[in-house]
């Protein structure tokens, strides 16, 4: 399994390695949003960085129809099973989450200092776990529809559902700005103020649901 992951660090793409620098616009453009609230920050920097570690990962899975189905051929002939082929791609959210984490704190530490821009530091902790989530929730609704309809359906889908979140996540910050919270119940209020807990437990969720269906998928399909 550990040369699965190998393959794919080797095999991804040239540009998915550049994809953080697009941080550097999106950081800038931002930047009276970043600067004026931390909780906004936050958000920027944990969607921002989440995109980029999703935007790896599916890069590392691009393939024609054809191309791909030759892949699979060649890796089910290698003395690994279908299982850990699998498990291999869920793993491999974290290492290129740990790459585009550490990649653009670097830019943006960078961005910080040399151009004196006065941007939220990205080492928060809520940072740090806002954009793993996001990348493993996006990841795990991506997987099953790769392996079932293929590269370009499972991408499109993604970015559609990185949108949707992004609205979503607008919604959330002005019901936060105006206060309804208050006439909402006591677990919906718990859920604004520590938005982070059910961030966790959606996510661990979803992606135990996406692991076993992605494996269910692979293991019935014939190449």
């Amino acid at each position: 399994m550990f040369h699965l992951m190998v393959k794919d660090i080797y095999t991804q793409r040239v540009s998915a390695y550049l994809a953080p620098l697009l941080l550097l616009l999106y950081f800038i453009t931002a930047g009276n949003d970043v600067t004026g609230s931390e909780f906004m920050g936050i958000v920027l920097c944990g969607t921002g960085i989440g995109f980029i570690a999703y935007y790896m990962i599916i890069a590392s899975n691009f393939n024609t129809n054809e191309g791909d189905k030759w892949n699979n051929r060649l890796l089910i002939s290698l003395p690994v099973t279908r299982r850990s082929m699998i498990l291999s791609k869920y793993l491999m959210i974290l290492i290129w989450w740990v790459f585009a984490y550490i990649s653009s704190t670097v830019l943006i530490l960078l961005l910080n200092s040399i151009l004196n821009f006065h941007l939220l530091n990205p080492l928060s902790i809520e940072t740090g776990i806002m954009s793993l989530c996001l990348s493993i929730f996006l990841s795990s609704i991506f997987y099953p529809i790769f392996f079932r309809f293929g590269y370009r359906v499972a991408s499109m889908v993604g970015i559609g559902l990185f949108f949707a979140i992004m609205i979503a996540t607008g919604t959330f910050i002005s019901w936060q700005k105006m206060n309804l919270q208050k006439s909402v119940p006591e677990v919906i209020r718990f859920s604004f103020d520590h938005p982070v807990i059910p961030l966790i437990i959606l996510t661990l969720l979803v992606s135990l649901i996406s692991y076993f269906l992605s494996t269910h998928i692979f293991e019935k399909k014939e190449f």
